[in-house]
């Protein structure tokens, strides 16, 4: 059914992290839109590194966390290096993704330990956001905390994603990470998810506690 080609592309577009064509290409305005054409015999290239951009925050422990954006791919896809005082044992590697938007701090579980969740968003208009979340309890290591997999289910009718078509915003609100939405048939309407942290087998893991509509 349409519909459910619809979430599918999405969903695809979200795990695959919106992975750009990398052909030499030329633009024509035709009617006033701008069209891409892809040159006779266009060499396959990667695209020109962007310069890598360095974030820096410290925690009220006072421990800083450095987050290096490397750039191999061109600027639309990202590479990161998340270290703890440049402490290699703390060091955690994420490869191609959308770059990072904003970076928040914060203590949900109120065990006297900043979190780190750096967000990211895919580099055209859908802004698709991603979150990749940390804590450090010992000053020396990095744990990477679990986030939910979004599954097909959740972008069906009834399912926690329905009506999504990116556009996230995040922020911090009492003892949650919110992650809000507009709603695809009517975008003067947000959807919010509240998620918070909690410990399983497997460590910390963001759980959804509530969703609401306004």
């Amino acid at each position: 059914m349409k519909i459910q080609g619809c979430c599918t592309l999405i969903l695809s577009l979200l795990l695959s992290g919106c992975h750009m064509f990398t052909e030499e290409r030329s633009v024509q305005a035709i009617n006033g839109d701008s069209v891409p054409l892809i040159k006779p015999n266009a060499k396959i290239h990667q695209e020109d590194p962007a310069p890598t951009v360095v974030h820096d925050t410290t925690t009220r422990n006072g421990d800083l966390i450095k987050i290096e954006e490397f750039h191999p791919r061109g600027e639309k896809r990202s590479d990161l290096k998340i270290s703890i005082r440049n402490e290699m044992s703390g060091l955690n590697v994420v490869q191609d993704v959308n770059p990072v938007q904003q970076i928040l701090l914060g203590d949900l579980n109120q065990n006297g330990f900043d979190e780190v969740y750096i967000i990211t968003s895919s580099f055209d208009n859908s802004r698709y956001g991603q979150v990749f979340a940390y804590e450090c309890t010992d000053h020396k290591t990095l744990s990477r905390i679990g986030i939910p997999v979004l599954e097909k289910a959740d972008l069906q009718k009834g399912g926690n994603f329905e009506g999504y078509h990116g556009d996230d915003k995040f922020q911090l609100e009492a003892q949650h990470l919110v992650r809000s939405y507009p709603l695809r048939e009517n975008e003067n309407s947000r959807i919010y998810l509240y998620y918070g942290l909690t410990k399983n087998n497997i460590g910390d893991t963001l759980v959804l506690r509530q969703r609401k509509q306004n």
